[in-house]
């Protein structure tokens, strides 16, 4: 997503016509999109009036294919991930050193960003580490998940480990790798 958007209109009005020119430029693609990824900076928190922007932008544009993923921790809490699952919209959860396996489960599908459990952006992945999240992830019972590693450190290892461990916890799984530029840095699970 473009951060125009997210980090400098932050969903105000002047964000909305911004949204359906990238909207419409990717049409032509919509089939191979699963999500557009809505990324706040972490100066976004849960208050009242960007909570009603988000419900304004939902209301205007639907939430199908919508992902958002917070920075601030009062996102984190059950009443505003109550407010998400309300709205409809994919609430992204995420691995990282403020936030350890914050797994939720606002739609059918899970969306995971590993950014690195002790620092950001550099950290690879143990056993441990990695089952204890997929348990959680297992535990939701979602139709599909989506893991991206947002790690350049550790991120093929990572995924690696994660595509290994999810095959021991759920050997019935579907699973499709997605490649970034020449890496691999994701795959989803039906």
């Amino acid at each position: 997503m473009n951060r125009y958007i997210t980090h400098s209109a932050k969903l105000s009005e002047k964000a909305f016509e911004f949204w359906r020119k990238f909207r419409d430029r990717f049409k032509p693609l919509e089939n191979y999109i699963f999500y557009y990824l809505f990324q706040f900076p972490p100066s976004v928190k849960a208050t009242e009036t960007f909570k009603l922007r988000l419900k304004s932008f939902a209301k205007t544009f639907g939430t199908e294919k919508i992902a958002v993923e917070f920075r601030h921790e009062s996102w984190f809490k059950s009443d505003t991930i109550s407010f998400i699952k309300n709205l409809g919209l994919t609430f992204v959860s995420i691995d990282a050193p403020e936030f350890p396996a914050y797994v939720f489960k606002t739609t059918e599908d899970i969306y995971l960003r590993f950014h690195g459990r002790l620092s950001w952006y550099s950290h690879v992945y143990t056993e441990v580490e990695m089952k204890q999240i997929l348990k959680k992830v297992i535990k939701c019972n979602p139709t599909r998940v989506f893991l991206l590693f947002n790690n350049d450190h550790g991120m093929l290892d990572g995924c690696l480990l994660a595509i290994r461990t999810f095959r021991q916890l759920c050997p019935e799984a579907k699973i499709v790798l997605r490649k970034s530029r020449s890496k691999l840095n994701s795959f989803f699970i039906e």
